[in-house]
This record gives C-alpha cells, structure tokens and sequence, in this order.
C-alpha cells in the first residue's frame, strides 16, 4: 500500500517500486497527492486500486482516474489486511482560508496515517506516522498529539519541506520528549525504510 504520494515525493523512487495492491490519499492538496504520479503508477501496476474521499477524488476525475471513495467509516480490505477511513476534516490552515476532506488510514488497528490533521484514531495503535511540520501545525502540537494517541513508535511524515538530505528541530525535539512517554521516535531521511 502506498498513503499520498504527491509533489514532494521521489516520483522516480515511487515509480520503481514493487508491486502494490492500494494507493491512498487523504485529501487534495497537491503535497498529498500527484495525478501525472498516479496515472504512472497505475501504468506499471496490473492489479492497483487507486482509494480517496470526494476532495482528492475530484482531482482524479478530473484527470480520468478511476478510484474508490474512501471517507471516514469506510472498512475495506487491502492484500488481507483490514483498513479503516478515520476523520473526516483537514486541520485548520486559517479561517479565512477554504476547509477541506481529510480522510486517516489506519490498518489492522495498528497502524495510523492522519494526512492533515491530529484526529484521534478510534482504537490503541502500535505505530503513528507523526505529522511534524505544517502551514496548520508546530512542533509542540505535533508532540502533544502523540502523547495522547500513544503509540510504541512514532514516525515524522509531512516534513519533506524540511529536508535536504538532514534532519532538522522537527525531528530533534520529537526524539527528546516522546521516549519520555513510552513512545520510541525514528526519523528517517529519503529512501530510508523501517519495518514495522
């Protein structure tokens, strides 16, 4: 499975990869997801089922691409593996500025994918991909929210504005305070993969 592959993902990287049964995305903006991505994507992979809720499906149909409405509630199952649509709004980004969808992944009740937002998911997860960087987000409310979601491991998502080729205070502070918690924090740099 594959969650918001979007402008600032190593298409060449993504495109490579090996067979995948689902893509995802969360919601509709463009650093979440890429149509030109997802029509190579689907190009390469015979059995690929593309999922996302109205927002980004609006983008999709726009370009042709067939997918399946993913929203909060939906409860499918992927490669033998059972996934669940959490939330149903992005963060706040200003009030004047557009609202729109955002629909988590959580898998197996384990593992939890929030897209834009600090939506609680229903159950106890293992494993919480951390948003840390953000037009609608800081630091401290990143760390907060994964005080209260508390998961064994944390890992930093949306923070490919922060990177080049290092990791900066958006990974550094997550890695001082969360242990103290219980939950253990990797960041990881490009192409880097843990298993989880």
């Amino acid at each position: 499975m594959l969650i918001d592959p979007g402008s600032y993902s190593d298409s060449e990287k993504i495109s490579s990869l090996g067979d995948l049964s689902a893509v995802f995305y969360t919601h509709e903006h463009q650093d979440h997801i890429d149509p030109a991505l997802t029509t190579k994507l689907l190009a390469k992979q015979n059995n690929l089922v593309v999922y996302a809720n109205s927002g980004a499906g609006k983008i999709l149909a726009e370009k042709r691409i067939k997918f399946n409405l993913f929203e909060n509630g939906t409860k499918i199952n992927v490669a033998g593996m059972d996934v669940l649509g959490v939330g149903s709004d992005h963060s706040i980004l200003h009030s004047e500025w557009p609202m729109c969808a955002n629909t988590g992944v959580m898998i197996n009740s384990r593992f939890f994918y929030p897209g834009d937002a600090l939506t609680i998911p229903p159950v106890q997860v293992q494993v919480l991909a951390l948003p840390v960087s953000g037009p609608w987000l800081n630091i401290g409310q990143a760390i907060d929210y994964a005080i209260k979601v508390a998961p064994k491991l944390a890992f930093p998502i949306h923070d490919g504005m922060l990177k080049d080729d290092r990791l900066g205070s958006a990974h550094r502070m997550p890695d001082v305070i969360l242990p103290k918690h219980g939950i253990e924090f990797r960041a990881l740099l490009s192409g880097e993969t843990i298993e989880i």
